[in-house]
């Protein structure tokens, strides 16, 4: 929501209501109802773009970057030039990014596509040279940019021709992200693509760091719900210094380039339409493949049995655990409100729930990050989701029981770490183990389990990294405040 994200921004930046209607010529008053979600922000485009431009002057401290690179691109380096930094809190403050999109808009988008989509369409300054021999050449990140539009445009302008798409790259992926309208754009293409049943076949680099990998994760997640990707890796050692992108439609068309290092600043992107060239690279992608390891394991069925399995084995150990989603953890709902579950649930839940309490028995550090938007939404129809294919409503009176859970298990385990943030999670949990295994799950009958150490790493780095509040005291405090109020609402 605006306000939440205005307000956001306003104490990164210590930014005050006089403050910011000092800077933009605007009446404090209203800047206070805004934040509260009191009033919405005016309509006139000169309003938001004052308010984009302060707050990128605002952004100077290296620990305000940090901070904001954080929670608009959940790491990444924001972009160097002052022009895109302003559009990207724009796009951020507006919720037009495309993560802002849920889950379930990327499935419906499946079953078919909205005839309404965003467009994707080549735009911009052209940079291709034809040599009429069945190949396209195009420079820098730019280059990259439209060729990857155009490679996607035209497997969709011809339904049939192309069934499956060969996706592997591990050079610098700032042709990605710098540019924050091509990743709308991005995005738009990919599922377009997906809507007509174009299976993807990708080779994840699981090399780089952990900014690029976060990135990655959030952009590629989603689209692992429809079915149509298999994610691999490869388990041997490069040198990251000679890097190679390779994007294969067989029989149809390819792309391909080289860069050294991070430096892809001029070099050259070569977009093929030669049959026999894209046999070649098709070849070279499956030899490269034939070396590779399955990145994840995607559960559709028998959901309950390995779930639960899964997260036993999750919470054995001594290693530290990390949980975070859009939905609070349903091992700390009480009991009762499970009565009308099916008995097999009710089992599995309480044997979960013994597994968590010996994990913290156990001095097992555990970091849960709570999504406090779902503890104060005034709902009736709001929904507990207890695991895959099963959940229970959440009244005040069920939030106000899970609240005083939490409490109390503050006050018995110093080990026990709750978080309160409102960054939005987009109906995924996640709970992470350091140094183990990572399940990644969603209302929507499908979990994944990571098993691969530098992925499941960077996960549980990730989950560790999200803002919020983290002082006990304020915690306890915030969250008294919250029962006393009738469980939020």
């Amino acid at each position: 929501m605006f306000y939440e994200r205005l307000d956001i921004l306003m104490k990164i930046t210590d930014t005050g209501n006089s403050s910011l209607g000092r800077g933009i010529s605007f009446d404090p008053s209203y800047i206070s109802k805004m934040r509260r979600g009191v009033r919405n922000p005016p309509k006139n485009s000169e309003f938001l773009d004052s308010v984009c431009s302060f707050f990128e002057r605002k952004i100077t401290e290296k620990k305000k970057e940090k901070v904001v690179s954080d929670i608009i691109l959940k790491g990444m380096p924001l972009p160097s030039e002052r022009k895109e930094r302003i559009t990207l809190i724009r796009s951020w403050l507006l919720d037009e990014d495309e993560d802002g999109e849920y889950i379930t808009d990327i499935i419906s988008s499946v079953s078919g596509y909205a005839s309404d989509a965003p467009s994707f369409a080549v735009t911009g300054q052209k940079n291709d040279t034809e040599t009429g021999n069945g190949v396209s050449f195009y420079y820098g990140n730019e280059g990259k940019r439209e060729a990857v539009l155009k490679f996607l445009e035209k497997i969709s302008e011809e339904p049939g021709k192309v069934r499956k798409i060969l996706l592997f790259s591990n050079e610098n992926m700032e042709w990605m992200y710098e540019f924050a309208p091509f990743m709308k754009k991005w995005s738009a293409a990919l599922k377009e693509v997906i809507s007509k049943g174009i299976k993807i076949k990708i080779i994840h680099s699981i090399q780089r760091d952990l900014n690029e990998m976060t990135v990655a994760i959030k952009k590629w997640m989603p689209l692992y719900l429809t079915g149509l990707i298999e994610p691999y890796y490869c388990p041997r050692i490069r040198d990251q210094i000679y890097r190679r992108t390779i994007f294969v439609a067989p029989g149809h068309s390819a792309i391909t380039s080289t860069s050294i290092a991070d430096d892809t600043e001029e070099m050259v992107n070569m977009l093929f339409y030669d049959k026999k060239a894209i046999k070649a690279f098709e070849k070279e992608f499956n030899n490269y493949l034939s070396v590779c390891r399955p990145l994840m394991n995607v559960y559709r069925e028998d959901l309950d049995k390995v779930f639960a399995k899964s997260l036993m084995d999750l919470f054995s150990g001594e290693e530290s655990i990390c949980i975070a989603g859009s939905h609070p953890l349903f091992l700390l709902i009480p009991d009762e409100y499970f009565r009308d579950a099916p008995k097999r649930v009710r089992e599995t839940l309480f044997d979960l729930k013994e597994a968590f309490f010996r994990a913290l028995e156990n001095n097992v550090t555990i970091t849960e990050v709570f999504p406090l938007t779902y503890f104060t939404e005034d709902r009736e129809d709001l929904k507990a989701f207890i695991y895959p294919g099963t959940s229970g409503e959440y009244s005040p009176e069920v939030r106000k029981a899970h609240l005083e859970r939490i409490l109390d298990l503050m006050r018995r385990y110093e080990n026990y770490r709750p978080v309160i943030s409102s960054v939005p999670m987009d109906h995924i949990e996640m709970i992470s183990k350091e140094d183990g295994k990572t399940m990644i799950y969603t209302p929507f009958n499908v979990f994944f389990e990571i098993k691969e150490q530098n992925m499941s790493s960077a996960l549980f780095d990730y989950v560790g990294r999200i803002p919020g509040d983290k002082d006990r005291k304020e915690v306890q405090q915030r969250i008294t405040a919250l029962i006393r109020n009738g469980g939020g609402t």
